[in-house]
């Protein structure tokens, strides 16, 4: 299954707060297969904001040990639904904590932890540069390879080299 069909679960999942309406409609408008067993009614509403274009929510799901944050902004005039990020933390051992987080195109980052050590799969260098561990020089880098960069796999990467004016 795609990556984008994984998100239309998240998306046809989801009933919150003031728009519960809106919700329902999207989900009848998504298969029964994209649900995967979720139930709608378990997501709970941590943030809404409103503008006079749209509605932006994060909401959250705990399933046993498994915690998922959903970042989705619903347009005003429209139904059009547009998710902006998922997180999704569970243990993956008896040891370890992962940590995936995705958007609508990519998985951004993905990490096994165990205390404070992050043992990566992929998406060391955005998360760094997520969480300002990246040095001045290696922040002007990122920035302009940042699509390549994303893609790299693998854990306790090099530092970024200078950016070549």
């Amino acid at each position: 299954m795609n990556r984008l069909l994984l998100y239309q679960l998240f998306v046809g999942a989801m009933l919150v707060g003031g728009c519960q309406a809106r919700w329902h409609l999207a989900l009848e408008n998504t298969s029964k297969e994209l649900l995967h067993g979720n139930n709608v009614n378990d997501w709970v509403l941590w943030q809404r904001i409103k503008d006079e274009y749209s509605t932006s929510y994060t909401i959250s799901k705990t399933d046993n040990d498994t915690l998922k944050i959903l970042d989705l902004i619903v347009g005003n005039q429209r139904e059009d639904i547009f998710i902006n990020r998922y997180v999704k933390s569970f243990r993956c051992n008896e040891r370890d904590t992962c940590h995936l987080e995705m958007n609508a195109q990519d998985t951004i980052f993905f990490y096994r932890q165990n205390g404070t050590v992050k043992i990566f799969e992929v998406g060391e260098y955005t998360y760094r540069y997520r969480f300002f561990r990246l040095e001045n020089t290696e922040v002007e880098f990122y920035r302009a390879h940042e699509d390549s960069l994303r893609k790299v796999k693998g854990n306790n990467l090099p530092k970024l080299p200078l950016l070549n004016k």
